[in-house]
């Protein structure tokens, strides 16, 4: 097929987010609250992504996939999500 990639191995880092407490914070706050804090949440996980040049692969309500490595190809990939990008993100606080 014309245009489609060829298919090709690599090692691939994948980090696995979510917000703790965030189901029972949502049972017992208000749907605008909730809402407001995934969107902060959304917007600091991706400057972060963006930052560290990582793949959004899937989110859901507070679940989140970042690949590195993946389709962009970096040396450090391993550094890059859990070194720096992790650092950064354990520095971001919820309101």
């Amino acid at each position: 097929m014309k245009g489609c990639s060829t298919a090709n191995r690599r090692e691939v880092t994948v980090v696995f987010c979510d917000l703790r407490g965030f189901t029972s914070f949502t049972e017992s706050t208000e749907p605008e609250e909730a809402m407001a804090v995934l969107r902060e949440y959304h917007a600091a996980l991706g400057e972060l992504i963006f930052r560290y040049e990582g793949t959004l692969d899937r989110y859901a309500g507070d679940g989140v996939m970042i690949l590195f490595n993946a389709p962009i190809q970096f040396d450090d990939h391993t550094r890059r999500a859990g070194e720096d990008g992790g650092r950064d993100a354990r520095h971001h606080r919820a309101p």
